[in-house]
């Protein structure tokens, strides 16, 4: 009988140091997590300074020649671009301002001005020969007299000849050229000025 109660004291201790045991380990664990997630709550992230430029890079300008490279998928038409011709306009005197042109071409250009509107609804083309195979031209604003474009400087040198209308805004510079050198050129005339769309090459 002794012996028995003996045991039973004996597995009554072990039983109850291994509660024990298991109690401490639980609660280690359960201060471990809380110790974790208060971390994580009381941790902030990283400040991350971004640099800003003060001036932010200027984008690629597009120039002229750039333009001038852009090729054609097919002719264009003088029909593409309807304008209206201005009937009631007064042709307004020639503005050679900024101009620097020798006295010949400046009596070829005003007196083919005389002629009126051609191009564009209210502009003058005038041209004249430059020696063999050559052609200069000249664009007139007739709503103020301005030259908005003159000559090889402006894009108005041809080999080939013109094609334009009072009624299109469109000019075509050496029209149907088969001269991988002298393409045909197609711009658009605005109020300050020509503006290159393409080229054909044949």
């Amino acid at each position: 009988m002794k012996k028995k109660l003996l045991w039973l004291l004996i597995i009554a201790f072990i039983v109850a140091n291994i509660l024990a045991a298991i109690k401490v380990s639980q609660t280690h664990k359960s201060q471990g997590v809380n110790e974790v997630t208060s971390s994580l709550e009381t941790t902030t992230a990283p400040t991350i300074n971004f640099v800003t430029p003060e001036v932010a890079p200027a984008s690629p300008t597009i120039t002229k020649e750039d333009i001038a490279r852009i090729a054609c998928h097919e002719p264009l038409s003088l029909d593409d671009w309807p304008v209206e011709v201005d009937n009631n306009l007064s042709l307004a005197p020639v503005n050679w301002q900024n101009r620097r042109v020798n006295l010949t071409d400046k009596k070829v250009v005003e007196q083919s001005y005389r002629a009126g509107i051609n191009l564009a609804g209210h502009f003058h083309l005038a041209t004249w020969s430059c020696g063999e195979n050559c052609e200069l031209a000249a664009i007139i604003n007739a709503k103020n007299g301005q030259v908005i474009a003159f000559g090889a400087d402006d894009d108005l040198r041809s080999v080939g000849g013109w094609q334009f209308s009072p009624t299109s805004s469109l000019l075509i510079i050496n029209p149907g050229s088969k001269d991988q050198n002298n393409p045909t050129i197609y711009s658009l005339v605005e109020e300050k000025g020509l503006r290159r769309i393409c080229y054909l090459a044949q």
